[in-house]
This record gives C-alpha cells, sequence and structure tokens, in this order.
C-alpha cells in the first residue's frame, strides 16, 4: 500500500483496467472493487495516505474477509425416503441452496460444469470483461484451477470451490496437498467417483483415488450415500475451516433411511439401526451403501440379521466403535481395498472391494462383474 502511493505522488495520472482505478486528485483512491452479490452492492476498498479504509455506504471488508460465512451455514432441505434422484451429484438443492445463499462463494469446474452440476444459476460469469460474477470456467487445467482456489483462500473474501471428475484429481494433487497443508477453506467437488462412470472405461473409472484423498494429512474427504448425505457434506464444507474434498456418483441412487439428520458430521450415520444385536456389521460409503441395503434384504430372508453403516467420512468418524468386537464387520467399497481393515481390527472380518484397473460397459454391469453385487 505505501509503495502504491509513493508511486502516484511521483505520477498523478489516472490508470484503468476493468474495475481497477488507481489515482485521484486527492490521493483517496479505489484500488479494486470486490463483489459480494451478483445483485447487490460491492465493497470497495480505499487507500487514504498511507491507510486502508471502506468507502462510505460499503460493507465491512474486514469482516468479509475474516468470516467469509455466516455462522451456521443456510438451511437445506431433507430428501424423503425412498424417491430415487438422478444421482448425488445432481441433486438441485444440494448446491444450489449455498450457491443462492452465499455471496462470496466463488468457483468452477475444469472445462466438465455440465457433469459436475457446479454452475451458480443466478450468478454471473466472472471475466476479464467482468468482475462482478461468482462463477469462473477454468478450461481443462485442474492443476491451475486448484492453485488459484488456494490463492483466493490465503487472500480472503470468498469461499472458494473447484469441480472435476475424481479421476483428475491426480492433476491436482499438489495444490489439494497444499490446502491441506495451510489450512485453508477451498470445497473440491469431485463426481464420477467410481467403476459406476461405466462406457468411459478405466481412464476415467478412479480405483485408488479416493483413499488417496484420505491419506492427505488434513483434507476431510466425504463420500456420501445418497442425497441427504451430499446435504449433510457441503453443510460441513461450508462450516469446516480447513479444505473439503466432497466426492459424488454419476449413477442414480435411492434416498435412504438415516437414524439421525445430519449425523454426517460425526462421520457415521446408522442406517434404519436395530434394536437387537445384528449378526453381521455391513460397513460402506458412497454408492455402495444402497448395495449393502439390498444386500441386508436378502440376508433377512436367510434368518441372518444385518446392520448397515455409512462411513461417508473417515476423517469425522471419530471411533466410537460398531458394538460387540465378536460382530464381524464386512466393508464395501468400490475401490481399492487398502486401508478398510483397520475397522475390523481385532475382530472378524472382510473387504470387497476392486484392486484392480475397471473396465468399459454400462456402470451396473461393471459392478457385477468386479463383485460389487447383493448376490457376491
Amino acid at each position: 500500500m505505501k509503495e502504491i502511493t509513493i508511486s502516484l505522488k511521483n505520477n498523478d495520472k489516472a490508470y484503468f483496467l476493468g474495475d481497477f482505478h488507481l489515482g485521484s486528485p486527492d490521493k483517496t483512491i479505489v484500488i479494486r472493487e470486490i463483489p459480494t452479490c451478483s445483485a447487490g452492492p460491492t465493497a470497495r476498498l480505499s487507500i487514504v495516505k498511507y491507510g486502508i479504509g471502506l468507502l462510505p455506504g460499503a460493507p465491512p471488508l474486514e469482516i468479509l474477509i475474516s468470516s467469509p460465512v455466516t455462522a451456521t451455514s443456510p438451511p437445506m432441505d431433507v430428501f424423503p425416503v425412498k424417491v430415487v434422484v438422478p444421482a448425488t451429484f445432481n441433486v438441485y438443492h444440494a448446491f444450489t441452496v449455498p450457491a443462492e445463499s452465499i455471496d462470496n462463494l466463488f468457483g468452477g469446474s475444469a472445462d466438465l460444469e455440465p457433469s459436475n452440476n457446479s454452475y451458480q444459476k443466478n450468478k454471473k460469469v466472472f471475466n476479464k470483461q467482468n468482475f462482478d460474477g461468482n462463477n469462473i470456467h477454468y478450461g481443462v487445467r485442474e492443476h491451475a484451477m486448484a492453485s488459484i482456489a488456494n490463492g483466493m483462500a490465503v487472500h480472503g473474501g470468498v469461499v472458494p470451490y473447484v469441480a472435476t471428475f475424481l479421476i483428475f484429481s491426480d492433476y491436482m494433487r499438489g495444490a489439494i496437498r497444499l490446502s491441506a497443508l495451510m489450512g485453508i477453506k477451498v470445497i473440491y467437488i469431485f463426481t464420477h467417483d467410481s467403476i459406476g462412470v461405466g462406457e468411459d472405461g478405466p481412464t476415467h473409472q478412479p480405483i485408488e483415488q479416493t483413499m488417496s484423498l484420505r491419506l492427505i494429512p488434513g483434507l476431510t474427504v466425504i463420500r456420501p450415500a445418497d442425497a441427504n448425505e451430499t446435504t449433510d457434506a457441503w453443510k460441513i464444507a461450508l462450516e469446516n475451516d480447513g479444505p473439503t474434498a466432497i466426492l459424488l456418483t454419476r449413477q442414480k441412487l435411492p434416498i435412504i433411511n438415516l437414524d439421525a439428520v445430519n449425523r454426517s458430521k460425526e462421520g457415521l450415520n446408522w442406517i434404519e439401526k436395530q434394536e437387537e444385536r445384528p449378526d453381521l456389521i455391513l460397513l460402506g460409503c458412497g454408492s455402495e451403501v444402497a448395495l449393502a441395503i439390498n444386500a441386508r434384504d436378502e440376508l433377512i430372508k436367510e434368518q441372518i440379521s444385518a446392520q448397515v453403516v455409512s462411513i461417508p467420512s473417515w476423517e469425522l468418524f471419530k471411533g466410537t466403535g460398531f458394538g460387540d468386537n465378536d460382530i464381524p464387520i464386512i466393508t464395501i467399497e468400490a475401490g481399492t481395498t487398502i486401508g478398510w481393515s483397520q475397522f475390523y481390527s481385532g475382530r472378524k472380518g472382510e473387504s470387497i472391494g476392486i484392486d484392480r484397473f475397471g473396465a468399459s460397459a454400462p456402470g451396473n454391469i461393471v459392478m457385477e462383474k468386479l463383485g460389487l453385487s447383493v448376490k457376491n
């Protein structure tokens, strides 16, 4: 700020670049306009001699920067049980409610917005012709996208989010790691999270990516099982001080009967919790929770009681346990099985997953052929 003021003392010409304005007769200058809402007023930063102040009538910029999200995230809808929605990534309210309620939510996709469903529909596009926008088209630049989001998070004043397919998180890993290292609020939306992608084949079907993200210290990874857990995930991400990765499906999923609303913040949801001791616990996350529920229903026919548990986030799970240690646990995830054995340490257990690359076929067929089926 001091250097800018000194340079203006030596050169009183006014310079214009888009919404940037340097130079004025009284040396009180506007150097940047920061939109707080595409339809609302802007906060304008001014320099008065060597100090910083806000122009009259502007919102409190220092509050916007230090506390970019309100104390409580906006209320979100709860979806009724048994409704089948197109996919967790395509649930309108899961993204639209925060997008419409939080003025400084800012971000976009790496050329996959129609697939990621990450566009804030009632807000403008940010580009060199228009700074009054909340959406940005990054193009096929995954690493640059995440790095830019890091810069915005460090600067403050906005809540940055980025979106792409989960398989492309590998291109962003260095930047994601820095988000966690710095403990900054960046929201990563990763869709098409498993072999359920289908015909795009093994080049686009994540196997090790989910577990790889879980290895990053300080990164909260959430893989919701349905639309309600997706809503929970957004609420958690908005209230989290550090980075959050939300992993979402492509395929259709039913709404499941959670034991309680927004238990996801504890990393665990009991599905139709049983009063009596079960014979078996089926533990999974994402689209595989619906598979576990179908398997449970089949086991009932064989006089075997199974308790289904959704664990959308390992990082949020505090290890409260799963009942008696002599109850076997089977874990289910459409990805590598590495790491899942921790949940049945000291008891009988088994992990069902995929420790090979996928294949090109419709998603349900790939799932069945690779062992993720009710029968298996």
